[in-house]
């Protein structure tokens, strides 16, 4: 047991010396908001500091709700002073974001120390590496007939762009999307992809879904940025694209889609978690899976895109209060039935609403989905949330969260 400890402790160790330290960030929870005005104000805030001071760990949802933010050292003051002008209660929820993420590190090495032997490269009771997850969708392609692993284009890091298509169906079957990943820090979106992906080919249960149905599915939609978040920078939200001009790497690919870019809820900053890139498509990890998807026969009838970390079923369009799919009203009860019987799981209080009464923005990939693609039915699933935590959700809510989603994606296969 002592050499068992020691060897964990060198783990954590040499871990925290190659992270970026988040030594001094607090985290600030409000009291409920009074109003979406208010709330309007505040996101604004928050998304337009070209300081890059300010990260939202949970994004107010409506009037009554309440935010979390992390603010960089020597920042604190400015939110507070515009917290109290808008009559925004708050109080300090972390001291120190480092110390949370050292908590959760030594989790994760303690955990993968006393992992049980397993047949797949990866299990559902912590996060893994890219190299790890491209294995277990190799190990799939494997063992499973009609299962492959598509590599569709390379990240500017020279990465491979990968997805795991499961065309047991046979040609002609409706196609079905699944987009995990394409901002960085947000594990939880990747491992529960692979859950589902796992859920679909292990369990016999599933047998008819496999019959009906080819399904593509995405777990890691910015390699580069999830392995650096990985290795380098928690809390890292874009890719790793050189920005000519600019000393900050990275575009936000989820604001990159040729529909309705670059019109609202983007910055031109590169130094912002929001900058929308020089161009539409500019960015690999948005323009190779829409290639991809372009060339699928028939068009998928559903694509779902997952994101953390809110509690939420986010419904297109996105720009505009004003825009909405022909189909919303379907859309909506249909995705309402979805949440609601996700929420029978484990008791959850997932909504689902219009996006723009989030946060309006432009270039998002479910609205390139509906817009241009034609998908029947494209939502985002902002993923579950809790306590302390924003993108730090602990290891042990992997499977709940698998579970969950797994029963809301099958209520959704059931209306095509």
């Amino acid at each position: 047991m002592r050499l068992q400890a020691f060897i964990l402790t060198l783990m954590v160790a040499q871990s925290l010396q190659e992270q970026v330290s988040y030594h001094g960030y607090q985290v600030l929870q409000t009291k409920p908001i009074a109003s979406n005005e208010i709330i309007s104000n505040l996101i604004r805030f928050v998304e337009s500091d070209t300081s890059n001071a300010f990260d939202f760990w949970a994004i107010p949802r409506f009037e009554g709700s309440i935010a979390k933010i992390m603010v960089a050292p020597g920042h604190a003051q400015r939110l507070e002073m515009f917290l109290e002008k808008h009559g925004i209660g708050f109080d300090v929820l972390i001291q120190d974001v480092e110390l949370v993420h050292q908590a959760a590190d030594k989790d994760q090495k303690l955990r993968r120390f006393s992992r049980k032997a397993s047949d797949f490269a990866i299990d559902w009771d912590n996060y893994y590496d890219l190299s790890e997850i491209n294995e277990f969708m190799d190990q799939m392609a494997k063992l499973h007939s009609n299962v492959s692993v598509e590599v569709y284009g390379k990240t500017y890091e020279k990465r491979d762009l990968k997805l795991l298509k499961i065309a047991q169906a046979g040609e002609g079957a409706p196609n079905v999307f699944i987009e995990a990943g394409i901002h960085a820090r947000e594990w939880i979106a990747p491992a529960t992809a692979t859950y589902i992906a796992h859920a679909l080919l292990q369990d016999p249960k599933n047998a008819a879904y496999l019959r009906k149905f080819n399904f593509h599915i995405l777990p890691v939609a910015d390699p580069d940025g999830y392995d650096y978040s990985r290795k380098d920078r928690r809390l890292w939200r874009k890719n790793r694209t050189k920005n000519p001009g600019s000393f900050c790497k990275g575009v936000d690919a989820n604001r990159n889609f040729d529909y309705h870019w670059h019109e609202i809820g983007v910055s031109d900053d590169p130094c912002t978690e929001i900058y929308a890139g020089k161009e539409a498509f500019s960015e690999p990890e948005a323009k190779f899976f829409t290639d991809y998807l372009l060339g699928l026969k028939p068009s998928p009838v559903l694509a779902m895109g997952l994101h953390s970390a809110a509690d939420l079923f986010l419904i297109p369009y996105s720009y505009s209060h004003d825009a909405k799919p022909d189909n919303f009203e379907e859309l909506f009860s249909n995705v309402q039935e979805a949440c609601d019987n996700l929420n029978t799981v484990h008791g959850r209080d997932f909504t689902v609403i219009h996006t723009p009464n989030l946060y309006p923005c432009g270039g998002v990939a479910h609205d390139w989905y509906m817009g241009v693609l034609g998908v029947q039915y494209a939502f985002t699933v902002e993923l579950r949330q809790g306590g302390l935590f924003g993108f730090d959700l602990p290891a042990d809510q992997i499977k709940p969260s698998g579970e969950e989603l797994f029963v809301a994606f099958k209520t959704m296969l059931e209306k095509l």
